[in-house]
């Protein structure tokens, strides 16, 4: 055990030592001679400098192939496992993001988490890596739990049911934050709403008492076809203040509740996904954004490309243009060359289709733009292919509206 560690730790020292009462034990054995037991030593000695790293270039090299193997012949299978199994590692969100990216460029679409389809984790829908329920920041496994025995014990048709049955069904079964972020990450888009208009409905459903939900979910059980608001208008019409049963015990609530249907009604302020607010959500919920990008927000007509076209080659008699968000900036001191000690700028920009973070910025441009320019704003970005690198290389920057 002590020449393993001498050998793991290549531990000089402790290899002499080992070394020497090796070549005494041998001759008090007999086995071997002295020489022999030189040579014998010499190769454990080869092993302490090569074999560890042979050893491991072996082990890496066959999973790289077979790695490459799975990505060439079956990619979709190969992006949903490796999405999989992003999840828990130490930076889970960044390594996400770059798995989206790279799908984006082989032309396969991940998809957002889908209520229909109630899946736990990744997995792979038709062609579609696809989130699952637990990918979703704040929704864990025992919230997962929850709602299957939710659809159990309501008898719900997941796959049937419409917006205002989930919210009654899911809504005192869901705690406030998950259920916000099943809205925010898409998971409920499959209910054909804006997802600013589900979050109001349900900022209004938390504030019914537990004796008004009973009431509302026995009614909707009984009309079907009851939108939220006409099962709190029903709530009001047959309330007995003479009955101990009623649903609105105190008279105060009465007052509460008719200000929620007109809150329904007339919320007070525009209800509206907006791109850069879907953007921002998904990438707070799912590491990434997946149905929008902050730059469908700004006008991009003078654009002559994508981000994923320049990554596959585009080129224009008139230089490229394209409208992307910058997403991070990486300054450089030029150490050869005419410009030595000059500063100079590597970046990457995306514009939704993917990211592109061969971008480089020269000193010129970049002493010209650097105090213009942010990270997380949109801007367009003018320039030209390098010919030998393939690298977009910037010439102007222009703010976008």
């Amino acid at each position: 055990d002590i020449l393993r560690k001498a050998i793991g730790k290549k531990d000089v020292k402790l290899m002499s030592k080992v070394k020497e009462d090796f070549a005494k034990t041998a001759e008090k054995h007999g086995i071997v001679n002295k020489d022999d037991a030189a040579e014998i030593f010499s190769w454990i000695e080869k092993s302490q400098n090569y074999s560890f790293n042979k050893s491991h270039s072996i082990a890496y090299s066959l999973n790289a192939y077979q790695t490459a193997y799975a990505k060439a012949h079956f990619p979709h299978a190969f992006f949903t496992a490796y999405l999989a199994n992003a999840v828990g590692k130490p930076d889970t969100y960044y390594e996400i993001s770059q798995l989206v990216n790279n799908a984006r460029l082989m032309n396969i679409e991940v998809k957002p988490p889908n209520i229909r389809n109630m899946n736990r984790e990744f997995k792979l829908i038709g062609d579609n890596p696809t989130f699952g329920i637990t990918d979703i920041k704040k929704v864990g496994g025992s919230v997962f739990d929850k709602m299957m025995e939710c659809m159990d014990e309501s008898k719900i048709d997941i796959k049937k049911c419409e917006w205002s049955e989930f919210l009654i069904v899911f809504g005192p079964c869901i705690k406030k934050d998950s259920f916000i972020a099943l809205i925010l990450s898409g998971a409920l888009d499959c209910f054909g709403l804006f997802r600013t208009v589900m979050q109001h409905e349900f900022t209004v459903f938390k504030e019914l008492s537990k004796r008004e939900i009973p009431w509302i979910q026995n009614y909707k059980r009984q009309n079907p076809n009851a939108e939220f608001s006409e099962c709190l208008g029903e709530m009001l019409l047959h309330n007995d203040w003479d009955s101990k049963n009623r649903p609105i015990f105190r008279f105060d609530r009465a007052d509460i509740i008719q200000g929620l249907i007109d809150s329904l009604h007339s919320p007070g302020y525009n209800l509206y996904d907006n791109p850069e607010w879907i953007a921002r959500n998904e990438q707070e919920f799912l590491g990434v954004s997946l149905t929008c990008s902050k730059v469908d927000e700004y006008d991009i007509s003078t654009a002559n490309c994508t981000c994923k076209e320049i990554h596959e080659g585009f080129e224009s008699t008139y230089g490229i243009a394209v409208a992307a968000e910058l997403l991070d900036i990486r300054e450089y001191t030029i150490k050869r060359g005419k410009a030595k000690g000059n500063k100079m700028a590597f970046a990457a920009i995306n514009d939704g289709t993917c990211t592109l973070d061969n971008v480089v910025m020269f000193s010129e441009e970049y002493n010209k733009y650097k105090d213009k320019i942010n990270p997380k704003s949109v801007y367009l970005f003018r320039g030209v292919r390098d010919k030998k690198k393939g690298s977009f290389i910037i010439k102007s920057i222009k703010q976008l509206n």
